[in-house]
């Protein structure tokens, strides 16, 4: 079964709806522990909020925590067009499995790989305890990207508000600010129901944020932000310093589809999570680690293994050593 998914335009409810697999298996994961949110769209040019991202309020259709594994995990793919993506949801998945990315990695070589539910919900979890509780999150990069995925598990397990930019359109320093100034107003009246203030966050790759530090428009917006996870590549120590000094709290993430995203944050592994050099080939243990390669034995064999104690280890192509004070 396939399915086409614009953002922002479907909104919230409609992309749960679509996606009700991953957020019900997320759910079951956390064993109930989401408080009831409502749902509500609204969306402006530029970019769409959600109401509270979380699972509690959400009519799926008959999908319930209790039965999520009659449902199929989602496998989300680059749409026909800019800003769609094509959402299937195959019948090979094991079972707890809640999405499957496809990747090609440092090696080039295309994988499918396996996140069960468990793992993005334990992912979120570290990255929570990381950076001190639950926020509301500006979605900037693409759903079929590991770093877009994370970004809607953590608001959903969050019960969050979950901001879209047009995915459509160039990614431009006005959009991002138009998404994160909807994105602060749906906090602040969030906040004056609540009681509970709670901060914003965002994802971004390298060239996002250098593109928005070379306006002054993304820049301010950027200051909205608690703290910009960015990812996928080296970040030039250009922008890391221009950030430092607009005081934009900038964190260094490292990780990728087979940890369910950034797992080591500015050299150092989050909440859970281990890390280790074997013969100079960086390994990353923990509940984060996906479950393998579909359809690719061999290659799941070699990269992933189970120590003696249970521990779930991914074991990279990347090169690197794990100082004394266990900085990566």
């Amino acid at each position: 079964m396939r399915a086409i998914l614009t953002l922002p335009d479907d909104g919230s409810r409609e992309f749960g709806a679509h996606v009700a697999g991953l957020a019900m298996h997320l759910r079951a994961a956390q064993a109930g522990a989401v408080s009831a949110g409502a749902v509500s769209g609204g969306s402006v040019s530029g970019g769409s909020v959600s109401g509270h991202a979380g699972l509690g309020g959400v009519d799926f259709g008959g999908v319930s925590p209790e039965n999520a594994g009659l449902f199929p995990a989602v496998e989300v793919l680059e749409g026909p067009r800019s800003g769609e993506f094509v959402l299937e949801f195959p019948d090979d998945a094991p079972a707890g499995t809640a999405a499957i990315v496809r990747t090609s990695g440092s090696t080039g070589m295309p994988k499918r790989t396996s996140l069960p539910a468990a793992s993005l919900a334990a992912s979120a979890a570290s990255t929570r305890e990381q950076l001190g509780g639950d926020g509301h999150w500006l979605l900037a990069l693409p759903l079929h990207y590991v770093a877009g995925l994370a970004v809607v598990s953590r608001a959903l397990l969050g019960d969050t508000r979950l901001a879209t930019l047009d995915l459509r359109e160039h990614f431009t320093a006005s959009s991002f600010a138009v998404a994160t100034a909807l994105l602060a107003e749906a906090a602040e009246e969030d906040a004056e129901l609540s009681g509970v203030v709670r901060p914003l966050y965002t994802s971004l790759v390298p060239t996002q944020l250098t593109r928005l530090l070379q306006d002054r428009v993304g820049t301010e917006a950027l200051r909205a932000y608690a703290a910009v996870l960015v990812g996928g590549g080296r970040t030039p120590d250009a922008t890391r310093a221009v950030a430092a000094e607009a005081g934009i709290k900038v964190v260094l993430t490292y990780g990728s589809a087979e940890t369910c995203g950034g797992c080591v944050y500015d050299g150092a592994a989050l909440p859970g999570v281990r890390v280790r050099a074997v013969d100079g080939r960086l390994q990353l243990g923990g509940p984060m680690v996906a479950g393998g390669y579909l359809g690719d034995p061999e290659r799941t064999e070699e990269h992933f293994h189970r120590d003696a104690d249970g521990t779930r280890w991914y074991i990279t192509d990347d090169l690197g050593a794990v100082a004394s004070d266990g900085t990566v």
